[in-house]
């Protein structure tokens, strides 16, 4: 069957058009590919959104992890008394579910029944037990699960694609027929702009500069171990930091076996020469200062390193005197910096040495113009 695929950069678009048809998008994707993190972003935006209604809700249900009881609650029994047909007062024994575990916002802890809108994400699908699936369809296609009815909530799955030992149960027809699925497609770009808001270090982003490949489409190691991902890199980036904090010398070797068990040993070592690459670039002082004759490494991967660690530290006030250095770069190399530090900040874009370059590079421009209008959009809403 032939893959249908999305954009991660236009994943959050694409499941507000499927919101919106009051529909369940299935999104798959590689483990760690960010699917759950953009999905928990977009809910926190949400409930900026609607703050004067009573917010929107964040529910997560692991179905990995889950069985039926979880699904719909336990089923306790009670007393009820009913009139029945002839007038008579009655006293029936009935049964009544509990409220599910998981009805209760994850920002906040107040129960689903104190929101109006909200999101119920029904993550790691395909692990999921098969009578669970099953259990779960009418929270997917009616948003009603045991006693309980959330009509103006939204239903997402998040699951993974099959290839990667993940351990994918039975599917149902019924179930399938009445979602939308899509295939997450990782993109560089994407996540550059990601790694800006998450404030990762140009380290991590110049790696994943030059190991794009690897790093969004490389094979599952046949062994189960650390190992290359999305995820497993922003954890590499979060050690990076810690040991920055504690003034912790990167070359130490607790960092690389620290890195090795986060990424594995080949992307460690890899990532630990960038490390290195710190050593051989030109500081940002000697660049403001004779930015048309300083130094120009001549290794492509410190060249990489030295382009996003001048994107974090350019402002309004040094962009000039950067602008002209990075002129003497490469094109690529020029649409790097600009991409990353436009991605830091925004009013970047308006400087006069953004437009200048961006008119020599129609696909700069046109990473502008989006941005543009992401930030318009923003505002509008």
């Amino acid at each position: 069957m032939q893959t249908i695929e999305v954009l991660d950069s236009d994943l959050v678009p694409f499941i507000e058009l499927i919101f919106k048809a009051k529909k369940t998008p299935h999104i798959k994707g590689r483990p760690g590919s960010g699917k759950s993190k953009q999905i928990e972003a977009y809910a926190r935006k949400m409930n900026e959104k609607y703050a004067a209604e009573g917010g929107y809700g964040f529910f997560l249900l692991d179905m990995s992890k889950a069985n039926v009881a979880d699904i719909l609650g336990f089923l306790m029994p009670e007393d009820q008394t009913i009139i029945d047909a002839n007038g008579n007062s009655v006293v029936i024994k009935a049964g009544r579910y509990t409220y599910p575990y998981w009805a209760y916002d994850l920002f906040t802890g107040r129960p689903a029944h104190t929101y109006k809108y909200g999101v119920i994400v029904l993550e790691e699908w395909a692990q999921g037990d098969p009578e669970v699936k099953r259990t779960s369809a009418p929270l997917i296609y009616d948003r009603r699960v045991g006693l309980y009815h959330f009509p103006d909530f939204d239903v997402i799955m998040l699951g993974n694609t099959g290839k990667d030992r993940s351990g994918e149960t039975r599917e149902y027809d019924f179930i399938i027929n009445r979602t939308v699925q899509a295939t997450l497609k990782p993109t560089l770009a994407n996540f550059l702009v990601v790694a800006q808001e998450l404030g990762m270090t140009p380290l991590t982003m110049a790696f994943a500069k030059r190991n794009e490949q690897d790093l969004f489409y490389g094979e599952t190691p046949k062994e189960q171990g650390p190992h290359l991902t999305q995820r497993s890199l922003h954890a590499l980036d979060d050690i990076i930091k810690a040991a920055m904090a504690e003034g912790r010398d990167l070359d130490d070797p607790l960092v690389s076996v620290a890195a090795a068990g986060a990424v594995g040993f080949a992307a460690a070592q890899i990532y630990m020469a960038f490390v290195k690459a710190r050593h051989e670039i030109p500081t940002i002082s000697e660049v403001l200062r004779n930015p048309t004759g300083c130094r120009i490494p001549d290794k492509l991967d410190v060249l990489t390193f030295l382009v996003f660690d001048l994107a974090a530290k350019t402002t309004k006030d040094n962009i000039t005197a950067i602008a002209q250095y990075v002129a003497r770069l490469s094109t690529d190399m020029g649409v790097s910096y600009f991409n990353a530090a436009t991605a830091r900040d925004e009013g970047l874009i308006f400087t006069r040495e953004f437009s200048q370059f961006s008119q020599k590079n129609i696909t700069l421009m046109s990473a502008a113009a989006l941005r543009k209008a992401t930030m318009q959009r923003a505002a509008l809403n």
